[in-house]
């Protein structure tokens, strides 16, 4: 339970809650480049803390990446959980985190063109004017050495 939280709803309705348990942990996406399976956290592990900048026994202490990267079906994970945005290539497997809509941090979205193998993040404060943040080339995962 996370009801202390700043900003966590405490409490939903009966129907909320079941439908919100109804809900997929995760859901695969064909793309034009590959799978993608979208998540909250790393895979299957929704607490997961992946950062652009987690290296050595942090990554290694990560089971669920280690199996998305040995997932031959599996090209792309799109995560979210510790609203850092970031893209970031693996042996296997390319991680993408869209950012947040919180209003405390840095507020953007992101859109994915798998056709044309592009990421353009948007600044979701200034989204009727279309301000682009950053764009950047999707790259697909790096091969196995």
């Amino acid at each position: 339970e996370q009801r202390s939280l700043e900003n966590a709803t405490l409490e939903i309705s009966d129907a909320s809650r079941a439908f919100l348990e109804a809900l997929p942990r995760t859901r695969r996406y064909s793309t034009p480049a590959g799978e993608a399976l979208l998540c909250h956290g790393v895979g299957e592990d929704d607490e997961a803390w992946l950062l652009p900048d987690t290296r050595g026994y942090a990554l290694q202490d990560m089971p669920t990446l280690r199996e998305l990267m040995l997932d031959g079906e599996v090209q792309f994970m799109i995560g979210g959980h510790t609203h850092h945005r970031m893209v970031r290539v693996f042996p296997g497997l390319t991680v993408i985190n869209a950012g947040t809509i919180h209003r405390k941090d840095e507020q953007s979205f992101t859109v994915l063109d798998f056709a044309a193998m592009r990421v353009s993040v948007y600044s979701a404060a200034e989204a009727m004017t279309g301000a682009l943040i950053e764009e950047l080339a999707l790259p697909m995962p790096a091969p196995f050495e």
